[in-house]
């Protein structure tokens, strides 16, 4: 599951890199930050990259590890991870800002171990939301984002951070 993942992973961020160099125009963007989401009630740090596809349209794609907590003691521990790739609809652009809506597919994963053993599960979502960039200079934008992932346990993320023009 984690080859999958990865192998994912790597290959999105490859289709993006290489648009960037067929479209003069279109802006790469890549950052990170931090996050919370509130059912599994815990921080987490993301990362993503945006791709401008036309002046209206995005794609981004987004990698999240939440903190490991402790339940029940000491011998439960969960850990999470995240990964989602979303369509980015601009509605409003100005300068220095832009507004988005969001809507994407996220894929869950989950593990919990206690003692000597290990489970672990994954799920698939849909992700709604939108969020905003504010220009802080030519190459840095400051991100909000708030988004609802509809999966099997349901959760909604908020993030907060910088992205960089590439």
């Amino acid at each position: 599951m984690k080859k999958t993942i990865l192998i994912s992973s790597l290959a999105i961020v490859f289709m993006l890199v290489a648009g960037v160099s067929k479209a003069q125009d279109s802006k790469f963007l890549l950052g990170g930050g931090l996050a919370y989401a509130t059912d599994i009630n815990t921080a987490a740090a993301f990362v993503k990259g945006n791709y401008a596809i036309t002046e209206k349209f995005e794609a981004a794609a987004q990698f999240t590890y939440f903190f490991p907590k402790n339940y029940g003691g000491a011998d439960l521990k969960y850990h999470w991870m995240a990964f989602d790739v979303d369509g980015h609809y601009v509605f409003a652009k100005q300068e220095k800002m832009a507004f988005y809506g969001l809507v994407g597919f996220n894929i869950f994963m989950a593990r919990y171990k206690s003692g000597n053993n290990s489970y672990s599960s994954s799920t698939s979502g849909l992700n709604l939301g939108g969020g905003g960039r504010f220009g802080l200079s030519d190459k840095l934008s400051a991100l909000g984002e708030v988004k609802y992932v509809l999966n099997s346990g349901g959760y909604l993320q908020i993030n907060a951070g910088i992205l960089f023009a590439l």
